[in-house]
């Protein structure tokens, strides 16, 4: 799966087991030259994530990507954020 993706091949996710997936994922965001989110942001969305309401997880998620987004607003415009919300 990684090396499609390293060649920008086409991936149907629904071929692989989620946890294939999940893991392929980590690997990605481990590699990224910056981290996606700074080290004071972690235990937030850490705390959001742990939310047992779904709707919460996903409000409370999108409160903080918009946070994220205006500090690299002026940093890097082209900072992206993966957002799995377990259901």
């Amino acid at each position: 799966m990684r090396a499609a993706f390293n060649a920008r091949g086409s991936v149907n996710l629904y071929d692989f087991e989620p946890a294939v997936v999940a893991s392929v994922l980590k690997q990605f965001l481990r590699e990224l030259p910056d981290p996606v989110l700074t080290h004071a942001m972690v235990p937030k969305f850490e705390r959001v994530s742990a939310d047992p309401t779904p709707q919460k997880r996903i409000e409370g998620m999108k409160q903080l990507m918009q946070v994220r987004t205006r500090i690299d607003a002026g940093h890097r415009p082209e900072a992206c954020f993966a957002v799995i919300i377990k259901e």
